[in-house]
């Protein structure tokens, strides 16, 4: 799961070169990949139980 999470990160920062430009080269994958893993370690956490709710939400900015 974590590599089909990380395959739509590096889309989402891809599509969005005014985002990557910010990025040096040498940084931008494992930028990816701490995306990636944020995201993987929330899904992981329950919903429930809690004060408040979590959610997971990718941006697209056009």
């Amino acid at each position: 799961m974590f590599g089909q999470i990380l395959d739509l990160v590096k889309n989402q920062l891809g599509g969005n070169p005014e985002v990557v430009s910010t990025i040096p080269n040498d940084k931008v994958d494992a930028v990816c990949n701490e995306v990636a893993a944020h995201i993987n370690d929330g899904l992981k956490k329950p919903c429930g139980g809690t004060k408040r709710n979590r959610r997971v939400v990718i941006f697209t900015y056009r």
